[in-house]
């Protein structure tokens, strides 16, 4: 999955410990457990891998009538 530099940077000190995505079908495959890898966006040249430790679902504002997959990647393995 994509991050831009400051949302990276802000998982690896530990500042940032949940990722919210929208629970499409690729993120419906994400289990607790799972590792996941952020990529950093545009440059493509820095890879963050964690472990899911908790996984929420959520409707997140009125403009989003949808359910959110919100993963939290902080204070978990980062690889």
């Amino acid at each position: 999955m994509g991050l831009y530099e400051e949302y990276l940077l802000s998982i690896k000190e530990g500042k940032k410990i949940f990722e919210m995505r929208l629970n499409d079908e690729k993120r419906r495959k994400i289990k607790v457990g799972d590792k996941v890898e952020f990529v950093k966006i545009p440059e493509k040249n820095e890879i963050l891998s964690v472990e899911v430790s908790v996984i929420h679902l959520k409707k997140c504002m009125k403009i989003f009538p949808f359910k959110n997959l919100i993963v939290k990647v902080g204070q978990s393995k980062i690889w």
